[in-house]
């Protein structure tokens, strides 16, 4: 663990708790109850359910992560567009 942090506030995203972690040599960010707010510190996207999520495999161990859709979702919310934009390529839409 390289870092943990409780209520964690970027401005546009907050999280109960944040951790910054290497796993196997990847650096890993986790956020507990993570969303996304406006200006006025109203959530705009609230933390997806995590009864859905995709497993990425490191070094042949599984990794919960949020989807590409939830990842968007979050994006556009905080106007964070060249990754909104990066997602939906991924996803294999349009810029």
């Amino acid at each position: 663990m390289v870092s943990d942090e409780d209520r964690w506030n970027r401005g546009d995203v907050r999280a109960i708790r944040r951790v910054l972690a290497v796993v196997h040599g990847v650096e890993v960010e986790i956020l507990e109850g993570v969303a996304a707010v406006d200006a006025t510190g109203d959530v705009v996207v609230a933390m997806p359910d995590l009864d859905h999520v995709d497993l990425i495999i490191v070094s042949g161990r599984p990794i919960p992560v949020l989807p590409l859709l939830a990842m968007q979702a979050l994006f556009d919310a905080t106007g964070n567009r060249e990754r909104a934009a990066m997602v939906a390529r991924a996803l294999g839409g349009r810029s």
